[in-house]
């Protein structure tokens, strides 16, 4: 097990409250295997959903040099983060989002993937 310091947004605390706000218990213990998966192997993905967004994309792009990944807790429900790092290894937790939330939904909202983007490029870790 390698060394992993994990570091919280602002947003990050104020999604996963909204998101928890009501009985979110499925979330939260999904939220705990993912962190524990971290833990235990920072670059291993957590389910098949864990990958980074698109290259090149409204989202992508928008905090330089970090590498933006997103992990499906629930069924629409992602956690956004980037690992930074090598010894230790820095896990950021950027938020907690649905798909409509970020613009990714069915079908893709790309205005909404603009303002999503923008947010994002507001957070400092």
């Amino acid at each position: 097990m390698q060394d992993l310091i994990v570091k919280n947004s602002p947003l990050f605390i104020d999604t996963m409250a909204q998101k928890l706000h009501g009985g979110g218990k499925k979330l939260a213990d999904r939220f705990n295997e993912f962190l524990q998966s971290k833990r235990e192997n920072p670059l291993q993905p957590f389910g098949k959903s864990d990958k980074p967004f698109k290259g090149g994309g409204l989202i992508q792009g928008s905090i330089p040099n970090e590498t933006l990944i997103h992990a499906h807790l629930t069924h629409d429900i992602s956690v956004v983060y980037s690992i930074t790092g090598k010894d230790p290894r820095v896990l950021k937790l950027y938020g907690v989002f649905t798909h409509d939330e970020m613009g990714t939904g069915q079908p893709d909202n790309r205005k909404r993937q603009k303002q999503f983007g923008d947010r994002l490029s507001s957070i400092h870790i």
